[in-house]
């Protein structure tokens, strides 16, 4: 595994789903940094470093629910993919989600996602499944280099 640490951003609005999320991600080799957001709202204002976000890292894949309120996944994937700034715009995308409708997953990958996942119905098959995708994302596939944050020197602070 990469001594690299991978800033991930966890998308979702459930509280029970994203504790579930970080429990299983523990067991993961791979080095990384997670973030949470409630809503596509929050996630824009991640990306694009505002508001309470100021400070936050550009992530090196998100997470992405489909179901939530205000700004769902569907116009989060597409403001993602059509943003001006090509680093936010080229972040690879898995959605997560409930809904394994054809109708959603044909959705999905028309606005942009690089992977559609079905959200799994037990916790043995959570970590299952999140196994699988640390070892392609993480291993198979081949990410950009992890964002590194631009170093300030000491009179800029």
């Amino acid at each position: 595994m990469s001594e690299h640490v991978y800033h991930l951003l966890l998308v979702e609005d459930s509280q029970a789903e994203a504790h579930l999320f970080k429990e299983v991600l523990r067991t993961w080799a791979v080095r990384h940094l997670l973030s949470v957001v409630r809503d596509g709202w929050e996630a824009m204002a991640f990306l694009h470093n505002h508001g309470y976000y100021s400070e936050s890292p550009r992530p090196d894949l998100i997470f992405l629910d489909l179901t939530m309120p205000g700004l769902d996944g569907f116009e989060t994937l597409r403001q993602i993919r059509h943003d001006e700034d090509i680093e936010v715009s080229s972040i690879p995308v898995i959605v997560l989600t409930n809904s394994s409708a054809p109708s959603d997953v044909k959705r999905a990958y028309q606005a942009g996602a690089n992977c559609y996942i079905t959200k799994p119905q037990s916790l043995e098959q959570s970590y299952e499944l999140m196994a699988a995708v640390e070892w392609f994302w993480f291993e198979i596939n081949k990410l950009p280099p992890p964002c590194v944050p631009p170093v300030r020197e000491a009179s800029e602070q």
